[in-house]
C-alpha cells in the first residue's frame, strides 16, 4: 500500500502546495475532498477548518471520543458554567453563547457518525438532519445529560405503563439509527480477507475489518483521509490506499509495546502510505518501526491564528 496515490491517478500536486486546491479544481472540475478522522485536542477540526478556508472540501469525524478536548465548543465557544466531567461534558448545563457546531463536523457513535457523512455525500438533507438529532440524543444519553430529573428518568426506564414502554421502544430505535444492517453473507463478501493485507493484521484490528463494510464506501468518496493517532485504522481495515497517519507523539513508545494497543498502532503506521510526524523526537521511532523515511514527513502541530 505504501506509495499509493494520494490524489486521482495521473495527477501530481506540483511544487506549490498553497496553489493545490485551485489546480485540483481546475483539473477535475470539483474541490478536493479530505476527511480528518479523530479529533484529538481539536487538531483535526483546526486542520479541516483551515483547509476549508483554502478551498478544500474538508470534513472532520470523531467516532466515539466524547472528551471535551475533542469537542469544537472547547475551541470556539465562550463556555460559561459548569460542564461537569471533562470526559463527558454536559452541554445543556452551560451557556455556549449561541454556538453551533459546523455541519462539516460530526462527533458521535461510530455507526451514526459514518451514516451522517454518507447522507451528506448523497445530498440527503432530511436524512442528515435526522441523523444529527439521533447523534445529539445518543451523546446526551451517554453523558447522562438529560433534562428530566433522575427519579422521573428511572420511572420511565422501569415503568410497565404502555406509554412509557412505547417511549422506550422509540428511544431504542432512535439510538440504533436508520436502515438495516448488511446481511451476513453480503457483509462477509464486502469486507477484505485478513490475508489480503500487505502486513498481517493483529487480533485488535479484526473487529475493524469485520465492521469495515459499514464505512468503506463512505471513506472511498474522499481523495485523502487523514487519521490522527491510530484512527487511520478505519481506512486501513477497509483496504483503502488513500490515507495518511498524523502521529501526535503516538509512535514515541506505544507501537513497541507487546500489548493489543501496541500491536494495533504498529500495524496502522506500517500500513500507512504516508506519515506526518509532529514531534521531532519521534523520528528515531519512525526509523525503528521500519517506516520508509521517504514517506515520513515532519510537520508542525496544527494551529490557526
Amino acid at each position: 500500500m505504501r506509495g499509493a496515490p494520494m490524489t486521482p491517478a495521473g495527477w501530481t500536486a506540483g511544487p506549490d502546495a498553497l496553489d493545490l486546491p485551485y489546480r485540483f479544481e481546475q483539473r477535475f472540475g470539483r474541490r478536493m475532498r479530505v476527511l480528518h478522522i479523530g479529533n484529538i485536542a481539536n487538531y483535526a477540526f483546526v486542520n479541516a477548518r483551515m483547509q476549508r478556508r483554502a478551498g478544500i472540501d474538508a470534513y472532520c469525524i470523531e467516532p466515539g471520543f466524547f472528551h471535551i478536548m475533542a469537542c469544537p465548543e472547547w475551541l470556539e465557544a465562550p463556555i460559561e458554567g459548569d460542564h461537569g466531567d471533562d470526559r463527558t461534558p454536559k452541554w445543556s448545563r452551560v451557556d455556549l453563547g449561541g454556538y453551533k457546531r459546523p455541519d462539516w463536523f460530526v462527533l458521535g457513535e461510530e455507526g451514526l457518525a459514518f451514516r451522517y457523512l454518507a447522507a451528506r455525500q448523497h445530498g440527503q438533507a432530511e436524512e442528515a438532519r435526522k441523523l444529527q438529532r439521533q447523534i445529539a440524543f445518543h451523546a446526551r444519553s451517554y453523558a447522562q445529560d438529560m433534562p428530566l430529573p433522575a427519579g422521573v428518568m428511572k420511572a420511565l426506564l422501569t415503568s410497565r405503563n404502555p406509554l412509557a414502554m412505547r417511549l422506550r421502544h422509540y428511544v431504542k430505535r432512535l439510538l440504533r439509527g436508520p436502515g438495516k444492517a448488511l446481511p451476513a453473507a453480503a457483509e462477509a463478501e464486502a469486507m477484505p480477507a485478513a490475508g489480503s493485507f500487505a502486513i498481517e493484521p493483529p487480533p485488535a484490528v479484526l473487529p475493524f475489518i469485520q465492521r469495515s463494510a459499514l464505512w468503506r464506501d463512505t471513506l472511498a468518496w474522499y481523495d485523502v483521509i487523514q487519521g490522527y493517532t491510530i484512527q487511520s485504522v478505519y481506512p486501513a481495515a477497509a483496504g483503502l490506499p488513500n490515507f495518511l497517519s498524523y502521529e501526535l507523539g503516538t509512535i514515541r513508545g506505544l507501537p513497541f509495546e507487546e500489548t493489543p494497543e501496541g500491536r494495533l498502532t504498529r500495524w496502522v503506521y506500517r500500513m500507512s502510505p504516508e506519515v506526518f510526524v509532529t514531534n521531532s523526537d519521534c523520528m528515531p521511532a519512525a526509523e525503528a518501526l521500519g517506516l520508509d523515511m521517504g514517506h515520513v514527513h515532519k510537520v508542525l502541530h496544527a494551529f490557526d491564528i
